[in-house]
């Protein structure tokens, strides 16, 4: 995994310098370094763990490709790619600084498949960083008004990476580790049901913010109608669901079930609420989807609806 994360980034430099050459160039690079990348995944077995960087005290960072991370990395690269496959043409007529947007896609990329790949709270946020930063200076690169919705965009996330954050601080300073495993297994033991509702609290709150679900949901309409065309789908058939993937590692990786007394047929009140928000996306975006005549709004509230079914499921 490291290996591939550093292609990735290495690949967004070479990338720039052939898009200097000719726009087009770096898009069929960045095609084939995609492509290569979405190999070795397939290739590479869950359960690989690799050591990351170890320069923090008491910390050593660690990649580990689970089985739910491997089937978000297949899914994730899998759009990623495909939707490189249309940019050469795509970059040619539509965009000015497509050197700039041919580096941050294959960085934006680098920091889904970190992310992914994290095995521990500290790695997964630099990683989130890293791919919100990307996506970020990609967005303006679209219509005029863009500005306005990278800056929507930028404050949305910042709320869901803060709550992340602080959900971090808090794990490090009660169980000394950052570990997903052993936090899981803190959480488990944990005497304190306001620590436990506080930590999936704020991991699941984080997730809600970046999946676009009700009611954080407002900056999917602006950032999708601005954004320039191409990152549009990825933005809704591939950013959006990390923060779905959020969610599963808060109610999988944390089990709800397993730390939070039942409220009604077994099911604790966590997972009741969730469900509410999941509800009200579904209808919400499904009936503001209908009334769109724009195809990339109506693609912006399907994805409201769309995350609304994931996290019901």
């Amino acid at each position: 995994m490291n290996d591939l994360i550093l292609v990735l980034m290495f690949g967004s430099l070479a990338s720039y310098a052939l898009s200097k050459i000719k726009k087009n160039i770096g898009s069929w690079f960045n095609f084939f370094v995609l492509l290569y990348v979405s190999y070795m995944i397939y290739k590479t077995g869950a359960g690989t763990e690799e050591k990351f960087f170890s320069f923090i005290p008491g910390f050593e960072s660690v990649l580990s490709l689970t089985h739910l991370g491997k089937f978000f990395a297949l899914v994730s690269f899998l759009i990623i790619t495909t939707v490189s496959l249309f940019i050469p043409v795509w970059i040619e007529k539509k965009i000015k600084m497509a050197a700039s947007f041919n580096l941050l896609y294959l960085l934006m990329s680098a920091g889904v498949l970190g992310a992914l790949v994290s095995g521990d709270m500290l790695t997964f946020y630099v990683f989130w960083e890293i791919m919100v930063l990307a996506s970020l200076l990609i967005v303006p690169m679209g219509k005029e008004e863009s500005r306005k919705a990278a800056v929507i965009y930028v404050v949305l996330s910042s709320i869901g990476s803060y709550m992340y954050l602080y959900a971090t601080f808090l794990s490090w300073e009660r169980y000394h580790t950052l570990k997903f495993s052993e936090i899981a297994q803190g959480l488990l033991s944990e005497p304190s049901n306001g620590f436990k509702w506080l930590v999936v609290f704020l991991v699941a709150a984080a997730g809600i913010a970046k999946s676009g679900l009700f009611p954080l949901h407002t900056w999917l309409r602006i950032t999708h109608g601005n954004a320039p065309d191409t990152f549009s789908a990825v933005l809704s058939g591939q950013l959006i669901k990390m923060g779905s993937y959020i969610l599963a590692v808060s109610l999988g990786v944390f089990p709800s079930l397993k730390m939070f007394p039942p409220l009604y047929g077994g099911v604790p009140a966590v997972n009741y609420v969730l469900i509410a928000f999941g509800a009200v996306s579904i209808v919400l975006g499904t009936f503001m989807a209908i009334r769109q005549n724009d195809m990339k709004m109506l693609i912006a509230y399907s994805s409201v609806a769309n995350s609304g079914y994931i996290i019901i499921g």
